[in-house]
Order: C-alpha cells, then structure tokens, then sequence
C-alpha cells in the first residue's frame, strides 16, 4: 500500500463531524481499570487486527479494507447502524476486497460492578453466538437481525423471547438453552466485553477501518457518507 494515501483517508474517518442522527452509548468509565482510563487519556485505541478464521464477517473474509463494528444489541445508535451496514454491505457484495466485521460490545455490566445500562445485552449476544454455534455463521446474523427488530432498545429485552426467536430459525430449543448457559459462551461474551473495555472503548457504535498495508486501524464515525467514501478513497487509491 502507498503509504502516502493513509493520512488523507484518516483526515476523511477521523474529521467529518457525524450528522446522520446516531445516537452513541457510553458505557460508566471507572478508574479501577488503569488500562482503560489510560488509553481514554491518550485517546489511544489499539484494537485488535481482523483475524478472518473467528470474526464475525459479511463480505470478503480476505478484504483489503474492513469496517469494524462494536456493538450492543440494546443500542439504540447500533440498531440505527444496522440501516446503514446494509446498505454498504449491498453497494459492496461483489467486491472481494471489502468486508465488514461484528464485534460483540453488550454493556450487561459496568466496571466495578455499578448498575448496568443494558441488562439484558449479554444474554443477547450469547444467543447469537449460539446460533453461529449451532447452524452456522449465517444463522449468526440472523439471530442478531431478529433481536434488533424486537428490541425497545431499552435495556430490558424480554429474554423469555429468545428461545422462540432461535427455533423459528432452525435450532432446537433444548439444544439452545443448553448453549446459552453454558460457561464457553458465558465466556466469549465476556472476554469480548473486556478486550474492548481495555483498548478504551467506551461507548456503542464504535466503528473502525482497517486497510491492508498500515499497522494503524482507524477510529471513525457511523455515518453511510463518512465510510462509503473512506472505503471508495481506498479503493481507488490502492
């Protein structure tokens, strides 16, 4: 990659102040987390690479550029975000150098142990990481698709819902409900939720672009126009 093209595409993430009405989530920051209090300081973001073998990815698993997504299925800004997602990952289906990446962020619990904004977030990616488990990456997405379409984005998803919303995908019940309780996926969630907290992120959407070439990942902003131009710069530029 022409190094000379990155700082333009970072000018173009980092600068374009975001109008498209998304709210953002933040999480309660907590000084006992020495990690994160440091990195929010600096506002430093060091967030791991895409490693295409266990991410959640729709598009190219092998792209040149990724949008990355952190995400908190009672989100109101996440669930606005879903619109968005779409429509890039419609625009750019046939583009083998394009992919965009999930990343679970639930905010079930707070640092320190303090009341949670979103309660039920945790069981909620818990179910679709079950589904991913149990059908199949696709069933994965869709899963995440139908508790964004129920949810009041309020923080209390009626949970009871989630064994019904898995079977009318395909999954046996007594089979789900084993999956949701289960101490592996009780502990993907939460190692999910603490790689994000200790890179800094704080609050849902949190978007980022990779691109091939730069050990740098870029912080951006949520917007359609903000990322459809940063990946097409890109694009034309590499």
């Amino acid at each position: 990659m022409n190094e000379k093209y990155l700082i333009p595409v970072s000018i173009l993430i980092s600068s374009i102040v975001l109008a498209s009405g998304i709210y953002l989530t933040t999480l309660v920051k907590n000084s006992n987390n020495n990690t994160n209090e440091k990195n929010i300081k600096k506002n430093i973001l060091e967030i791991p690479r895409v490693n295409s073998e266990n991410e959640h990815i729709e598009g190219s698993k092998k792209a040149d550029i990724y949008i990355i997504e952190y995400s908190d299925l009672e989100c109101m800004g996440c669930k606005a975000f879903e619109k968005v997602k779409k429509e890039l990952i419609k625009k750019y289906s046939d583009n083998p150098r394009v992919g965009f990446v999930f990343r679970h962020f639930p905010l079930y619990k707070t640092p320190g142990g303090g009341k949670p904004l979103h309660p039920t977030s945790g069981i909620e990616a818990r179910s679709t990481e079950c589904l991913g488990k149990l059908l199949g990456k696709e069933k994965f997405f869709e899963m995440k698709d139908k508790i964004f379409k129920t949810t009041k984005s309020d923080g209390h998803y009626p949970v009871e819902n989630l064994s019904n919303l898995a079977e009318s995908l395909g999954v046996n019940k007594k089979e789900f409900e084993k999956c949701i309780a289960s101490d592996e996926i009780k502990k993907k969630i939460e190692k999910s939720w603490q790689d994000a907290y200790d890179a800094g992120i704080t609050s849902t959407p949190s978007i980022f672009v990779q691109v091939r070439g730069s050990k740098k990942i870029f912080k951006a902003k949520p917007g359609k126009e903000i990322l459809d131009n940063a990946i097409t710069s890109y694009l034309e530029n590499n």
